[in-house]
């Protein structure tokens, strides 16, 4: 007998739960797929970014990031993608964002 979960069923089933786990976390989250296109954001980032959601979702990660910064950050996450490892970001660096009022 094949127990084998089609992959878009549990996939489609797990998505309420983690998106609650991601929003009972401290930290603003942002995940992003290899284009730099936002596929998820918590609640924190709604508050401490002031965007919906829903603005976020499919929007390249660098409308969270200061202009004067910007135009290095593709690099970065291009590097990130080629090897990716655990670590935290930006320990040691003072880490600017951009919230959706333009501060």
């Amino acid at each position: 007998m094949d127990r084998t979960i089609p992959k878009q069923f549990s996939v489609t089933r797990a998505q309420p739960n983690f998106q609650a786990l991601l929003d009972a976390a401290p930290d603003a989250m942002v995940g992003v797929d290899p284009q730099g296109k936002i596929v998820m954001a918590n609640v924190q980032t709604e508050e401490l970014f002031g965007y919906r959601r829903e603005e976020l979702i499919g929007q390249p990660i660098e409308v969270l990031v200061p202009e004067r910064v910007r135009a290095a950050h593709p690099a970065h996450r291009t590097g990130y993608f080629d090897r990716p490892r655990t670590r935290r970001m930006g320990v040691g660096l003072d880490l600017p964002g951009r919230r959706a009022d333009g501060t």
